[in-house]
């Protein structure tokens, strides 16, 4: 939704193809509400092709570089998700993190929130083979009209892996998700009353979260 007129680089180290977007969208950029700039760019990503199903995908992941910019602050093997049961991980500031885990192929929900009852809600549909973004309620939203008025809807065929790797990183105003290793990418402007602190993880079934580490982002400021 917010990656836009994305440019990319010649004569990258080890002939990588680097992409960075404008992370906006003209129907709401002059809008946002912000103080002293608006917008700003995705993270750069390596883009690559793969192929699924007989059929050529571009993915795209953030670089390589990024890593050094994280410090581990929580990791756990394995958490299980009974059927319609649902587990909540504290964090103080999940708006400068990112958050990385491994899922089986079933139905997953995740709800950041905060103090002051903003939401943010992604859900896996395995039924269905979609991923949605719900950020109606993730904050301030009322600035234009189209910015909150739906839910974003993906299909998601190309997920045909048992396990799905989900990595997330939050901004103070943006989040960009990548499953499998960016055979699906998104990107959403989000504007918060306060960070989000609480990610709760639902499922309609059995479900098991492995490998979970939340790790915050070094600021540049």
């Amino acid at each position: 939704t917010d990656n836009y007129a994305g440019v990319t680089y010649n004569d990258a180290p080890k002939g990588e193809r680097v992409f960075l977007g404008w992370m906006s969208n003209w129907n709401y950029a002059r809008n946002t509400p912000t103080t002293n700039w608006r917008s700003a760019m995705t993270l750069p990503r390596t883009l690559s092709l793969s192929t699924i199903n007989g059929d050529f995908v571009l993915q795209s992941k953030p670089v390589e570089q990024f890593k050094k910019q994280l410090t581990t602050d929580f990791s756990k093997g394995k958490i299980e998700i009974k059927k319609g049961s649902e587990k909540t991980l504290n964090y103080p500031n999940f708006n400068q993190s990112q958050i990385k885990f491994e899922s089986k192929n079933k139905d997953l929900k995740l709800i950041f929130s905060n103090e002051v009852n903003d939401s943010l809600v992604l859900n896996y549909d395995a039924q269905k083979q979609h991923f949605s973004i719900d950020r109606r309620h993730s904050g301030k939203v009322n600035f234009e009209k189209s910015f909150g008025e739906k839910i974003h809807i993906t299909p998601t065929s190309n997920l045909n892996t048992k396990i799905i790797d989900f990595q997330m990183i939050l901004d103070w105003s943006s989040i960009e998700i990548f499953l499998n290793g960016g055979v699906y990418s998104f990107t959403e402007q989000i504007f918060p009353n306060q960070p989000y602190t609480k990610l709760t993880i639902h499922s309609n079934d059995n479900q098991e979260i492995k490998n979970i580490n939340i790790q915050s982002v070094k600021g540049i400021w």
